[in-house]
């Protein structure tokens, strides 16, 4: 996982430059299993200029041919609004195939 790591970390980190975020925390990468489904874990926190800062959790999902990224995120200012929430969202994501990789 640690190449995983690198690749998603430099990806993330290109992409936030790009829209002049900063990278603020990263969180290793890790590979978890949601409702079943395998899927990788990304895990960050960015900012933006002066503003609050954000936390982002994306998941990825390999489906055959396909990939699925759910990406939840909202101003650590917040968390105690968001969190429990977001968890409910969580535990009721399905990809409604029977082709999902493992």
């Amino acid at each position: 996982t640690d190449e995983l790591n690198a690749v998603y970390k430099d990806q993330i980190t290109q992409d936030l430059r790009a829209t002049s975020h900063k990278l603020s925390e990263w969180q290793p990468v890790q590979l978890e299993r949601v409702n079943g489904m395998s899927c990788i874990h990304v895990s960050y926190i960015s900012q933006l200029n002066q503003n609050p800062k954000v936390l982002v959790h994306k998941y990825v999902f390999q489906n055959s041919d396909r990939v699925h990224t759910l990406t939840l995120s909202y101003r650590l200012s917040e968390a105690s609004y968001w969190e429990s929430d977001f968890k409910t969202i969580l535990k009721s994501f399905r990809i409604n195939t029977s082709r999902l990789a493992d």
